[in-house]
């Protein structure tokens, strides 16, 4: 299984953005298998996680998006974590146990890393 392998971030366009003038902070999400030739466009690389029996908890639970409700889609995410996870990990400045911490936390740490 290669979940990612189709989600590629668009480089160029991003590295426009990016190097130009900024207001304000700009924060991205997602994980594409190119993402990390923009890190040094970064301050900061953030990962939020939580253990696999707490991430599947949450799918099965969510009502706002239907993915991570099938047997494919659980296992796709369970070999995500085992897999893509580590990789991660690898190149983050900043790690958020979503299990420890309260979404109101998270976002005051992402104001502070953000300079605000």
């Amino acid at each position: 299984m290669k979940a990612l392998q189709n989600w590629i971030l668009k480089t160029d366009q991003l590295k426009q953005l990016l190097t130009g003038p900024l207001a304000t902070p700009i924060f991205i999400s997602g994980c594409y298998s190119n993402q990390t030739y923009v890190y040094p466009l970064f301050d900061h690389v953030v990962l939020l996680s939580a253990s696999l029996e707490k991430i599947l908890r949450r799918v099965t639970g969510r009502t706002s998006n239907p993915y991570g409700k099938t047997v494919h889609e659980r296992n796709e995410i369970s070999w995500n974590f085992e897999n893509i996870q580590p990789l991660l990990k690898k190149n983050i400045s900043v790690e958020l146990n979503t299990e420890m911490i309260t979404v109101e936390e998270i976002a005051t740490i992402l104001k502070v890393l953000a300079g605000n």
